[in-house]
């Protein structure tokens, strides 16, 4: 009885020892497929962001920005963080720089919050453009820290709305 016992726990060790190691090759095999299906999920939202037609922009507060998409070159003709540290302020038309300003102040009271707002920005090459900036307060989430701005070029369809007007 005793050789019995031997080998039913030598049996039992040994079954415990497969067992661990089938265990944490199958959590190695779950972190791997995981960070694998992260770095697939970053590169995916990666060349959204790079080849979309909107700009985003993340600034702080006092409407300084943060952060610009790579599409602020093609869409307003500044590569190269080129808008970062300056205020979205000093992009807009004289005449809706206040409203644009008082916009982002209300949404700065709206944690998670969101409105959008029509306003004429200057490009780069100097001609103002038509945008539809839909924002969002994103303060409190740790991964942004800041007010959000979706900016979209409207100015084809404004041009089409003051051709139908005049008709």
């Amino acid at each position: 009885a005793d050789i019995e016992s031997v080998l039913m726990m030598g049996l039992a060790a040994l079954m415990a020892v497969l067992l661990h190691k089938r265990f944490v090759s199958a959590r190695r095999s779950a972190d791997t497929r995981a960070a694998s299906e992260r770095a697939q999920g970053e590169a995916r939202f990666r060349s959204l962001v790079q080849n979309s037609k909107d700009v985003i922009l993340i600034c702080d507060l006092e409407t300084t920005i943060q952060y610009q998409t790579p599409s602020a070159e093609t869409v307003l003709g500044f590569g190269n963080d080129a808008l970062v540290g300056k205020q979205v302020t000093e992009l807009a038309h004289p005449n809706d720089s206040r409203r644009l300003f008082a916009f982002c102040r209300e949404i700065a009271t709206r944690p998670r919050g969101g409105r959008t707002i029509e306003w004429r920005m200057l490009h780069r090459d100097g001609f103002w453009m038509h945008i539809e900036s839909a924002a969002s307060n994103l303060t409190e989430d740790p991964n942004v820290r800041g007010l959000v701005l979706t900016l979209r070029d409207v100015s084809a369809q404004k041009s089409l709305e003051q051709q139908l007007k005049h008709q």
